[in-house]
């Protein structure tokens, strides 16, 4: 075995077992996004070691809580969230005492509030109790899901935008390189060429996919609108990630191997994918920084 077989043995291997660990990670971690859980151990996948770092950093979701009656709860928040659950339901029981309160002083009449007549504001108006709750109940449903996002520093949100739209295109050559290794394709004669057509056509749909869910668990917009959001959020992105991609597989097929093309089923071929990943993903990520400052594509 030559060297480049231990050192492609080793970093596939590693993305294995990055994958195994966020994946196990996650059935008590769980995500404030389902899409996300796919995400993650993608990411893993690929990147190894360093995505498993970024999981860890700023990806992890908080652990269920267990209730007094030794179940999970399953409000427990995710991503930052954690303590909301039980802030929201001391909130609760606060209110019913406050009401209960209430009650027993206007059964004795010992409540002034119950005495006195309500005293119009100096419009005329009449206060109403119930004003702040129907202002919240009136707001765009999207912002109110909005508000349910934990808050990233900017740097994390970018390349968690761009390691969301790298999934899509991981997830695309995986099925796409074993399934031309079954049944090849050749465009213009070229197996090169059909195998990064078939590789394009799949990150843009599965990509598009992957950014549909995501707007789908944030925004209640209709389905048609989400897949044009998606598909104007992600095409860019998902483009220059290929694009990175078939330049660092270019590179090792035209200069590292004199065109000698490297067997799908070697390690040192997957491990020359996942340095194409990494390639993708530095020319990704400025694009993605563009499409969030220009509005075009919501940060995550």
């Amino acid at each position: 075995m030559t060297a480049l077989s231990v050192v492609s043995c080793l970093f596939v291997l590693s993305g294995l077992l990055s994958a195994l660990v966020i994946a196990l990670d996650l059935t008590h971690r769980p995500q404030s996004m389902r899409i996300m859980y796919s995400v993650w151990i993608l990411t893993g996948l690929w990147a190894g070691l360093p995505g498993l770092w970024a999981y860890f950093r700023f990806g992890r979701g908080t652990r269920h809580k267990r209730s007094t009656g030794g179940e999970t709860d399953p409000a427990a928040g995710t991503d930052g969230m954690e303590g909301m659950g039980e802030a929201e339901g001391m909130t609760g029981m606060d209110g019913m005492a406050g009401r209960m309160t209430d009650s027993a002083k206007m059964a004795d009449g010992s409540n002034p509030a119950a005495k006195t007549k309500s005293v119009p504001g100096r419009d005329g108006s009449m206060p109403d109790a119930g004003l702040a709750g129907h202002a919240n109940a009136s707001r765009p449903a999207n912002e109110t899901m909005g508000m349910a996002m934990p808050h990233r520093p900017r740097w994390q949100s970018v390349v968690l935008s761009t390691l969301h739209c790298g999934a899509g295109c991981t997830l695309a050559d995986l099925i796409g390189e074993w399934a031309l290794f079954l049944f090849p394709v050749a465009v213009a004669g070229s197996r090169l060429a059909g195998s990064w057509t078939i590789d394009y056509v799949l990150a843009l749909i599965l990509g598009v996919w992957f950014q549909y869910a995501a707007i789908r668990s944030m925004r209640r917009i209709s389905r048609r609108k989400a897949l044009l959001d998606a598909l104007k959020a992600d095409f860019l992105s998902l483009t220059a990630w290929q694009v990175g991609m078939y330049a660092w597989m270019a590179f090792v097929l035209f200069v590292l191997r004199d065109r000698a093309m490297l067997p799908r089923t070697s390690w040192s071929f997957w491990f020359m994918m996942q340095l194409a990943m990494y390639c993708g993903f530095l020319l990704s990520l400025p694009m993605n920084v563009l499409l969030i400052d220009k509005h075009i594509k919501h940060a995550m």
